[in-house]
């Protein structure tokens, strides 16, 4: 077939020209890769809060949810606002991992907007946001 290209015959050549113009050389490639994501601890730094999970947007009237990360067995409350409603909800003990949920029904006279949610555990205390709707 005239005019027709074929790849193998041009980088054959390809190679022949490299070859005769000072030789292959192949890039070197990094020992270890580079992890694209950071790793997540299996457990909180001692003194820390991590807030793992908090469900945003809840609608009033539903079920609000945070789980967080702390140091396994420290004690725990919750303290979210809601407008001009701040209510805490019962203390509870880390497992052995660290993990504390709380769930709760929203007011269904609660503020829309968003509205802070402080986690204290042991000494230390956090600050997460969530939305009502």
């Amino acid at each position: 077939m005239k005019g027709r290209l074929d790849l193998p015959v041009i980088a054959c050549c390809g190679m022949a020209l490299t070859a005769l113009t000072g030789g292959c050389t192949t890039p070197s490639l990094p020992a270890t890769p580079t992890p694209a994501t950071p790793t997540l601890s299996a457990t909180a730094p001692p003194g820390t809060i991590a807030f793992l999970q908090v469900r945003s947007p809840v609608t009033r009237g539903s079920t609000g949810e945070v789980t967080l990360q702390t140091k396994p067995g420290a004690s725990c409350f919750l303290t979210y606002s809601s407008g001009s409603d701040t209510r805490q909800l019962d203390t509870k003990t880390a497992d052995g991992s660290g993990i504390v949920t709380w769930s709760w029904t929203l007011e269904s006279g609660a503020t829309p907007g968003a509205w802070p949610i402080d986690a204290t555990c042991g000494g230390a205390t956090a600050r997460a946001m969530f939305r009502i709707q």
